[in-house]
Formats: structure tokens, sequence, C-alpha cells
């Protein structure tokens, strides 16, 4: 099996299903106001009932259909993109030096081929995350699109997670819920 390929032990969500926040529900005729992720309980919820209110809101915008998040890593504004086919998070151009090593990564990116990074481990208040630095060519890629980053799977993996487009929110469950942290 090629490196990067979903499994089902690490699942992965199409971004163009992503962006399709102000579609229908398949079948239903509503619309499909919230998306929800229950990656450890193996579920994938249509609706608009997943997510609580309690639960850690991050605000999102659009480009092209691709979530963004703005985040601060090591004291600096980031533009991310929220893509669940990412096992692992990306950051380019970020000081990692004095970041807990992870060892060395292989990822697949269409059109691209397989790649080998180092990655570091990067977090806080409860959202872990394993991070590497895309190839040049990839993270002009990124810039291109004003992103500086790829948030992946492992921001979800451990914890639910429910999106929004037309909303314009994420919201997290807290690793306070019963849920770890996650690491990937």
């Amino acid at each position: 099996m090629a490196p990067g390929t979903p499994t089902e032990e690490d699942p992965r969500i199409r971004t163009d299903l992503l962006g399709e926040g102000d579609a229908l529900v398949p079948g239903s005729g509503h619309p499909l106001a919230e998306l929800t992720f229950d990656v450890p309980g193996g579920e994938l919820i249509f609706g608009t009932n997943g997510a609580s209110a309690s639960w850690l809101e991050v605000p999102t915008r659009d480009f092209m259909g691709i979530p963004v998040l703005d985040v601060i890593v090591a004291g600096e504004s980031h533009a991310i993109f929220f893509d669940t086919g990412a096992p692992i998070s990306y950051l380019q151009n970020v000081e990692h030096s004095a970041l807990p090593s992870e060892g060395t990564y292989e990822d697949f990116y269409p059109g691209f081929g397989t790649f080998e990074t180092e990655t570091w481990r990067v977090g806080g208040a409860g959202f872990k995350l394993r991070v590497g630095q895309l190839p040049d060519l990839l993270g002009l890629s990124l810039m291109m699109g004003g992103a500086s980053g790829i948030v992946g799977l492992g921001l979800i993996r451990d914890r639910k997670a429910a999106y929004s487009a037309g909303g314009g929110w994420l919201r997290l469950a807290h690793p306070t819920m019963g849920t770890p942290d996650s690491v990937g």
C-alpha cells in the first residue's frame, strides 16, 4: 500500500465534502449545516446536532472550498488549511530546533509523489500535533493560497469535532470530555 493511503486505522475525509457546507444532506432535502467527525467512534454525522456549545470554537474562512484557520504558533500568526486528508500537520518557515523530535515521516501528495520530512511535536492546552515541513514546491503552493501550513487529521483523530462551512466554525471537543490529547 502506498504511503499516505487511507486505511481503517487512519481514515481520511475528502476535502471536497468539507466544502459542501451549504449543500443538501443526500435524500433529506435539508441543508447540511454541520458535519460532525467522530473518528474514535468511527462515525461521520451529517446534520445539526453533533456539536456541543461547550466545545472550543475556532472561526474558519474559506479559500476555494478549503477551510482556513487562523492560529498562533511560537508567537506568530499563521493561516493554515484544515485538511483531513493529511495524516500529519505541516508548518512552513517556523523555527523548530527547540521542539521535541518525532522522527522522520514518509507521506504522499498526488501529482508530487512520495516525500520524507523530519517531524516535531507542537501544541499546548490539550492539542498536540506531529508537524513536518513540506518540500519547497508544495510549500510554495501553500503560500500561493495565502497559507503557511496544514493542520491534518491529528487534530481530530482522538476527539469529536464538528465543522460548518456556512457557519464559519470548527468546534473541537475538549480533552477533559474523555478524549486524550491528539498526537498525529
